[in-house]
């Protein structure tokens, strides 16, 4: 597949150099797959959602990543969206404590 988004991956490790191995690891196995279904992404990542083509989220673990990406299987493109520390994401959840409200 190509892979786009090389330069979100630099930026991200630069900021969390800690995750390098697991993401390296991960883009490579994604420019080496030639994946032609959502179907076959599940066989071979145990943690992606699938249910919201074109999007398709990845749950890393041990190194606890989310990795969010849009995915063309007709043209082999897939493309980062998001990569974030799990923990990160939580965080950043609106709950209805930290909700501004306009009345």
């Amino acid at each position: 597949m190509r892979f786009v988004g090389q330069v979100e991956v630099v930026a991200f490790l630069g900021q969390w150099p800690a995750y390098g191995d697991t993401v390296r690891a991960w883009v490579s196995e994604i420019r080496h797959g030639n994946w032609r279904s959502a179907a076959e992404f599940t066989v071979d990542f145990k943690n992606v959602d699938v249910s919201n083509l074109p999007a398709l989220v990845f749950y890393l673990a041990p190194g606890g990543l989310r990795i969010d990406t849009l995915i063309n299987f007709r043209t082999g493109i897939i493309m980062l969206m998001a990569i974030e520390p799990i923990a990160a994401s939580r965080s950043n959840q609106l709950q209805p404590w930290n909700t501004q409200r306009d009345y």
